[in-house]
């Protein structure tokens, strides 16, 4: 998949969430790198005024035939910024004894495999309805 086409695929799965009439305004922005490389910023306000952060920097590969996730972190928040939930893959000191983790509504650290976009849009309708 090349990072034109993955960034499609992020706005196909954040379009679920204004088909469901759950979008009061998204803040897409990539910037598409030489190289195979993309960079997002996403910012989607819900109608409760919760919001969905997505950050993500992304690398793709003729040989290897494949998107890879670099970093990323996927944030929603209700509106008075307390989390609800965040996936990322940032180091943490001291550390986690694993990459790829979920931060927890009750502070919570626990091992979790990367989430495609349609998972987190799922669980943001989840949290919603």
């Amino acid at each position: 998949m090349s990072v034109n086409e993955y960034i499609d695929s992020v706005r196909g799965a954040l379009q679920r969430l204004e088909d469901y009439g759950l979008v009061e305004a998204i803040a897409f922005n990539s910037e598409v790198r030489a190289g195979g490389q993309a960079v997002l910023n996403i910012k989607v306000t819900l109608i409760d005024k919760s919001q969905l952060y997505i950050r993500e920097y992304v690398t793709s590969s003729a040989s290897t035939h494949g998107l890879n996730r670099v970093s990323y972190a996927y944030q929603y928040q209700s509106e008075d910024t307390s989390l609800i939930f965040r996936y990322d893959n940032a180091k943490h000191k001291p550390a986690l004894g694993f990459d790829e983790h979920k931060h927890t509504r009750d502070g919570m650290i626990i091992q979790s495999q990367l989430p495609t976009i349609d998972a987190i849009v799922d669980e943001v309708i989840e949290n919603l309805t």
